[in-house]
């Protein structure tokens, strides 16, 4: 399963603790510049070769990610939410759809057949002064272990630096395998902890020689050969 946890609890979801107390990260000034949408904005060729349509999320994309949240399966709700809602309340729905582009962004990924249909969302959320950010993934159980949160999340890692974002963090439920393997095969230094059940995961994003971060998932999710080095490389 592709999704890990996020703060944004609701319903009667038991909520994680805040991570920002976890880590207690030291305020510091951030610059960020404006990453091209037509940079990010690009098709993912997926393992099987079918082409997904991947674009930064829109304050009107708040029913079709309560549309996603009611095809999830309850285990992808649980690993997701660390809980289980009946339905992704309105209010919960945009406040996930509404970003600044700067300090909350998200990319969504589109039904081929259907592109009013999102079927996975991959997210981070900065810690107000820091340059550090809570991420979230999630993707339509159908969808998984196809590549494409693996994929999503490559490219948001690229918005991310541009914006000033140093570090991702996420609490991760010990079970949710898939997810733990996603973040170890971002070929980035990484650090785990033990927070209750689940596992705080930090990776860092500007590391001394750090690979490319264009990803095919044909290329296979393990073994890639990176197309281009980052910025800072």
């Amino acid at each position: 399963m592709i999704p890990t946890s996020t703060s944004n609890g609701g319903g009667n979801v038991q909520r994680p603790p805040t991570l920002g107390k976890i880590l207690n990260p030291a305020s510091n000034r951030v610059k960020s510049r404006t990453t091209n949408s037509q940079e990010v904005a690009r098709d993912i060729t997926l393992t099987d070769g079918v082409a997904v349509s991947v674009r930064v999320i829109r304050s009107d994309d708040a029913p079709a990610l309560q549309r996603l949240y009611g095809r999830l399966s309850k285990q992808s709700i649980h690993l997701r939410f660390f809980g289980y809602m009946k339905q992704l309340s309105d209010r919960m729905a945009k406040h996930l759809a509404c970003v600044d582009g700067i300090n909350r962004f998200a990319l969504v990924a589109l039904d081929p057949n259907k592109q009013d249909e999102i079927i996975a969302v991959v997210r981070f959320d900065r810690e107000v002064g820091t340059d550090k950010a809570e991420y979230a993934a999630l993707v339509e159980d159908r969808w998984q272990g196809r590549g494409l949160g693996l994929a999503m999340t490559r490219r948001l890692i690229i918005v991310a630096r541009d914006r000033g974002v140093r570090c991702l963090y996420g609490l991760v439920m010990r079970g949710n395998r898939p997810m733990l393997g996603l973040l170890r095969r971002l070929d980035l230094p990484e650090r785990e902890r033990l927070v209750q059940d689940a596992k705080l995961v930090e990776v860092e994003l500007r590391p001394v020689g750090c690979v490319g971060l264009e990803f095919d998932a044909r290329g296979g999710a393990v073994a890639y050969e990176p197309k281009k080095k980052c910025d800072c490389c």
